[in-house]
Parts: structure tokens; sequence; C-alpha cells
């Protein structure tokens, strides 16, 4: 059990998420991802599930402990700074997405993908075939689904209602960009952000995060810290330092777990000046 599969059992997630995670299932399917994930560079609100180096994109959950609804499934990427593309927001709604996925990878269902969906999935498996063949796996239309109508994934649906980012359309402007790391704002956001003279100080531009980051945790406010430490502007070593610090502090166990196991992820490489986000 390495630092991430303990923090999945300390969170409850179901049992098919940490099997996939280890490699046990789909990996026909996904043939060119990783399981478990490799590290291509990721912040640390980021739960890796796989990981494919041909793209560096990661499939996992991002979770936000100072926020309601706390976790999102998503796609993301380094090379378009880490844009989130929210797939799913419940379990259920991630295990329908992941075997469409693997169905249209495989061009069909195989016997590893029946037998996952046995183990993870609530709708019929020949339902989930038969949306596949007229709609592929394109997130536009996901929503013909019901399981991804309520909640709906920002990543879900047709062009016009679709957005990255996990923020939900609860408030409008900088209120609604409070206590929001950058990360999870849509480029839309993130510019508005970076201009507005009210915007949270680690969204704007140029923002000196590492020294937030310090007056954020010396004074006691850790959904701050966390916010700054989940956006823009940071370093591998510096990055690494503020989420030993954090996880030192911080009285919330699972957050303690997400960040060491953070770390310890981030040194499967030897050179951590070519990272950053």
């Amino acid at each position: 059990m390495d630092g991430y599969d303990a923090l999945l059992a300390a969170l409850d997630c179901p049992t098919w998420l940490r099997q996939l995670r280890q490699g046990a299932y789909l990996t026909e399917a996904f043939f060119g991802d990783d399981a478990p994930p490799l590290w291509y560079g990721c912040p640390p609100a980021l739960v890796p599930i796989m990981s494919d180096g041909s793209s560096t994109h990661y499939k996992g959950l991002w979770i936000n402990w100072f926020r309601r609804p706390a976790r999102s499934y998503v796609v993301t990427e380094p090379e378009n700074g880490f844009l989130l593309e929210e797939v799913a927001i419940t379990d259920d709604q991630f295990a329908v997405w992941i075997i469409i996925n693997a169905i249209v990878a495989e061009d069909g269902v195989s016997e590893d993908i029946t037998r996952f969906h046995e183990i993870s999935c609530p709708i019929d498996l020949s339902r989930i075939l038969a949306y596949v063949k007229r709609r592929g796996d394109d997130p536009e239309y996901l929503d013909e689904l019901d399981i991804f109508r309520s909640p709906r994934p920002a990543w879900i649906g047709c062009q016009t209602d679709r957005n990255y980012g996990v923020l939900r359309t609860d408030g409008t402007g900088s209120r609604r960009m409070e206590l929001s790391p950058g990360l999870e704002l849509d480029p839309q956001e993130r510019i508005l952000a970076a201009e507005t003279p009210d915007a949270a100080p680690w969204l704007r531009r140029d923002a000196p995060v590492a020294r937030l980051f310090d007056d954020y945790l010396s004074s006691g406010r850790q959904a701050e810290a966390w916010a700054t430490l989940n956006s823009t502007g940071w370093s591998l070593p510096d990055a690494r330092a503020a989420a030993e610090r954090l996880a030192a502090t911080t009285d919330l166990p699972g957050l303690a777990l997400q960040l060491r196991a953070w770390i310890a992820f981030s040194q499967q490489t030897d050179m951590p000046e070519r990272y950053g986000y």
C-alpha cells in the first residue's frame, strides 16, 4: 500500500478504484496508460489514478478539503497548465465514464471490461454498449445518460454548457473564486482573477505564492494556504517544502496523508528543477 492507496482507503473510496489505480483492471484497454501512475508533474490536489506518458496526461481525483463537494474526477495535463476537465463528480459517474472510454479504446467489450463492470457500475452493460454505438465517448452527449444529469460534471454536455474547472455555479465573479485554488478555474476565470484587484492574492498575476503561503500558514489560515499551494507559480522544490509544512501543521488527517503521498510521488524524479506548475 503506497501513500495514495492509504488515502483512498481512508476516504472510503470504492475498492475497485484502488484496484484500478494499481493496474488490476483495464490495462489492455488503456495500454498507453500507467497504473500505478508515473510522475510527469502534478499539483498536490490531484490524486493520480492513471497516467499517459505519450501525452503526459492524468486521469485522477481532484480533492479540495475546504469546499463541498470536495471531490471531482478529472483529466488534466501539464502541457496546458493543468486545466481540469471534470468528467465525473460521483464514483458511479466515473465508473460509467471509464467503461465507456474502455469500450471505445477496445472497439468492443472485452472480458476485462466485463469483469470491471461487474464490480463497479450501476448501469447495465448492454445499455452502455448501445450508447457507445450511438455516441462513442464524446462528452457532449454523455448527459443523455441520466447518471450524468445530476450532478452534472463541468466537462459533460453540449459545448455551450461545458467548461474547464471544478467550481460549482453558485456565486459570481471574485466572490465565486474567494477560496478557490487557481488551478480549479477555467481559462477565462484565470484571466479575470489575474487582473481583478479584489481577487484572492494567490490568483493575481505573478503572485508571490511561496511568501503568501508562509503568511497564511503562520496565521493558521489553512484553507488559504491550500488554495495558494494549488495555484500557479510554484517550483517543485518550493512546493515540496510548503507541502511538508502544511502536512505537519494541519489538523485534517486526510489532508496530511494526501500531501505526504504527493511528496513521495514527486520524488520519482531526480531532476526536481525541471518541474513546477
